[in-house]
């Protein structure tokens, strides 16, 4: 351990066995102290240097004769590791692999056809503009994403009740992909879809993109019935962070819980931060519709808002004409009288 580390030299070993064999006693010989590991801050400056958490520069391309600047440095890999490239695919295999990799799906045999058939340079960058304008590039990533924010139609838990409108949230994605969306309006719609001031309205489907990008908080377990009610909301804002955590942030916040992470640099006071974030909202129903959809129409509504409060006053007045108080029958006039009596000065009833 770690995986992919190298092993412990052999006398090393040996001395792990020599030491077990005589009883593993403790070589310590300092008094305990009340902490055994470092100060949080100390940690936190020795995790911060990590080099997962470093900024992103740009390396030196390595010489070669690959175009792509990837390629270079996947060559200069193997010409250090004394491999023999793989040979070069042949057109119908590139375009199958291409064609999976964007779309999940194979290409049909006109399409391997024609680009064996396409002897031009701009052959294959043409395979790929017309692959990533497939609608079923859409389909193929959001089912990517689907997977990060663990989608599914129904709750789970017993009776595994439907998630009212959860196909809406996976549409979303779709039409995400397909349109392009930039990642970082990507994020925030996701996180904070329904508070921008300015969202992102479909011109074609009349649609709030930006609200339905929060739909991935309600896929949580949900059963009918919570016998605690606090401990359900406290399960479902664990997962809400967990599944934020690694999905935008590549981190398993859900560890720092109950202590501060083994690991990452991530405190216990950061996981309630965060819980303190999403504990203070509630689930709830959102209008999707764009603006200009909600005002469709808004004018002859107003109208008729007038002509509806006249006609029921009218109908109010005109009931009003036609009310009668009812008539007591005769038990009701016994009760009254037997009321009447005890309460009189000369009953009996204390």
């Amino acid at each position: 351990m770690p995986k992919k580390r190298p092993k412990l030299d052999a006398k090393i070993i040996a001395d792990f066995v020599a030491w077990v064999n005589r009883g593993a006693p403790d070589p310590r010989t300092a008094a305990p102290t009340d902490s055994i590991t470092p100060a949080w801050d100390d940690l936190l400056a020795v995790r911060r240097n990590w080099w997962s958490f470093q900024p992103v520069v740009n390396p030196a391309i390595p010489a070669g004769l690959a175009t792509s600047p990837i390629d270079r440095f996947l060559d200069a890999k193997i010409i250090a590791a004394k491999l023999t490239p793989a040979a070069k695919a042949d057109k119908a295999t590139l375009l199958r692999r291409v064609t999976y990799t964007l779309t999940g799906l194979p290409p049909t045999t006109a399409e391997i056809a024609a680009f064996k058939a396409d002897a031009s340079p701009e052959a294959y960058a043409r395979v790929i503009d017309r692959l990533l304008a497939s609608p079923r590039y859409g389909e193929h990533f959001a089912r990517h994403w689907m997977d990060l924010v663990r989608y599914a139609d129904t709750h789970g838990s017993e009776g595994d009740p439907n998630i009212p409108q959860s196909w809406r949230y996976r549409d979303y994605l779709i039409r995400a992909f397909n349109d392009n969306v930039p990642y970082d309006q990507f994020v925030r719609e996701q996180i904070a879809g329904d508070l921008l001031p300015q969202p992102r309205v479909s011109p074609a489907e009349q649609l709030n993109e930006s609200a339905l990008g929060t739909g991935h908080f309600r896929l949580v377990e949900h059963g009918f019935q919570p016998v605690d009610t606090l401990d359900e909301q406290v399960r479902n804002v664990d997962n809400q962070i967990d599944v934020v955590s690694k999905t935008f942030l590549g981190l398993t916040i859900s560890c720092a819980r109950c202590h501060d992470h083994k690991f990452d640099p991530i405190s216990q006071a950061d996981f309630y931060a965060f819980y303190g974030i999403f504990a203070s909202s509630r689930p709830g129903q959102v209008t999707v519709d764009s603006p200009e959809q909600l005002g469709l129409h808004r004018e002859k509504l107003s109208g008729l808002k007038q002509e509806i409060r006249e006609a029921l006053a009218a109908q109010w007045r005109q009931q009003a004409k036609t009310y009668r108080q009812p008539s007591i029958g005769s038990a009701g006039k016994a009760a009254n009288a037997s009321n009447s009596s005890s309460d009189s000065p000369n009953s009996s009833k204390p």
